[in-house]
């Protein structure tokens, strides 16, 4: 919905004579003023490692200066063995091509250097870590002694600050058993020069971490915060690693139970800090013998104007219902929690994400797949003080479903986030991957037909643009 235009106004002058001045609304409600198709080729199950709307922890889609939008998704090479990724600019037109694209067998991440405006796509082809940067885009292979992993995930990510950081961090797991019991977090983090032409790299560092925190957010020198790389990570541990060794096999063979706000310096871990948050392993032994294990993942994470470390996360007990919920943590520097409660307003299923405008107001977007339809509503977060403590509540939601429908979302939105380099605006601008076929009226619909072998496993990629209040 938009906003109408603001009646003409009469502006009476000493010599009178009159000035007829059509004057801009102001915007008072959020609104979507851009949804449009970009691919329809995307894949999902199949690649050998990564598919196009798994994980969401990653940075695809960021806005440039002179008002161009890029976004990367992901499908399948010729060979089948390799992910491909296409890099798509939408030009000043309004019009989507292909700039640049690749393989690689991981995943791959997209990110905006605000200093020069130049685009980096973080690749792994042939499970070497390179980043390509425009306009070339000639790849330049980011030194450290990476793990070879030509078929499996690194459980990685990458993060970019203003001031044109970017750090890599990717997860060792060492075949001891159980897996992902004996884990290293490796990083290095680097910058480009204008002036050379050259990437520059801090020491390669590895960590031994012990049990596998991954789904890393990445937040190289955010504002303020002293320098150094910041992140949050979930608990992802093959159940004979966790405290469930005898998960029901209808849950799955891994336990996502805590989240991790962990801190480190750019070329040392001299000075790593990590704080933990889990569920208490509660559980009993079910009439077959097997247990159902809690469950704790970051949806999203920022860092706002002031320094504070936000990570929303959904948690769920199956033998307590009333922690069925989704979260919100804030955290200093030192990890120290500031306030954590439930958003007792939003659905308990879905995902979210949060947003911070260039007016520094904050924002929370939540998705979710219906059975008839997609869900898209956007709240606003308030906050307050009160004896020195601050507290965050949501106000009244708009709901702006309408305009991504009849497509079922598949994951969640990816939007433009300043950990990918992305200026604060007062546009959301995001991906959202689909099921490759629509809703049916008046039916139940089903995921399972998003996967259907006759159509060789594609999705849809679309392109939104939310504009918030003025």
């Amino acid at each position: 919905m938009k906003p109408s235009l603001s009646p003409i106004i009469v502006i009476p002058l000493v010599l009178g004579i009159s000035l007829s001045t059509s004057v801009i609304s102001a915007v008072l409600t959020p609104y979507v003023d851009r949804f449009e198709a970009v691919a329809q080729d995307a894949s999902i199950p199949g690649i050998p490692t990564v598919y196009n709307s798994w994980g969401s922890h990653q940075t695809r889609i960021t806005q440039h200066s002179d008002g161009s939008i890029r976004l990367l998704y992901l499908n399948t090479d010729a060979t089948g063995k390799n992910v491909a990724w296409h890099l798509m600019l939408r030009n000043l037109s309004g019009q989507w091509s292909q700039e640049a694209s690749g393989i690689s067998t991981d995943d791959v991440t997209l990110m905006r250097d605000a200093r020069n405006d130049r685009a980096y796509v973080l690749s792994w082809p042939n499970s070497v870590p390179t980043i390509y940067s425009s306009p070339g885009y000639n790849g330049s292979v980011i030194p450290g002694n990476w793990q070879n992993l030509p078929s499996s995930r690194h459980y990685g990510n990458s993060g970019i600050s203003k001031d044109g950081t970017i750090c890599l961090k990717a997860s060792h797991e060492f075949a001891t058993k159980p897996y992902t019991s004996v884990t290293n977090t490796e990083y290095a983090c680097g910058s480009f020069s204008d002036t050379s032409q050259t990437w520059s790299w801090s020491d390669y560092v590895s960590r031994y971490i012990g049990l596998r925190y991954a789904y890393d957010y990445i937040f190289p020198n955010p504002e303020g915060l002293a320098q150094g790389m910041y992140a949050t990570s979930s608990s992802d541990l093959y159940k004979d690693a966790s405290d469930f060794p005898n998960l029901d096999p209808n849950y799955g063979t891994y336990v996502f139970d805590g989240i991790r706000v962990y801190a480190s310096s750019l070329n040392t871990d001299a000075t790593w800090l990590n704080t933990d948050s889990k569920i208490p392993a509660t559980s009993s032994l079910t009439s077959s013998g097997v247990v159902l294990a809690p469950y704790m993942r970051v949806h999203e994470s920022l860092v706002d104007s002031k320094g504070r470390i936000f990570t929303n996360y959904y948690a769920d007990n199956p033998y307590d219902t009333s922690v069925r919920s989704m979260y919100v943590s804030v955290a200093n520097a030192s990890g120290s929690v500031l306030f954590q409660s439930k958003w007792t307003a939003v659905p308990t299923f879905g995902t979210t994400r949060l947003i911070e405008d260039s007016q520094n107001r904050l924002w929370l977007l939540w998705t979710g797949q219906g059975s008839s339809a997609t869900q898209v509503w956007l709240y606003p977060i308030i906050e307050s003080s009160s004896g020195g403590n601050i507290s965050f509540t949501t106000g009244k939601y708009t709901d702006l479903s309408a305009a991504f429908n009849p497509y079922s979302i598949q994951g969640s939105l990816f939007v433009a986030a300043p950990r990918g380099g992305n200026d604060k605006s007062l546009y959301i601008d995001a991906i959202y991957n689909t099921c490759w076929t629509t809703y049916q009226a008046n039916t139940n619909f089903s995921n399972s037909q998003c996967y259907n072998s006759d159509n060789s496993g594609h999705q849809r990629v679309f392109y939104a643009r939310i504009r918030l209040p003025d």
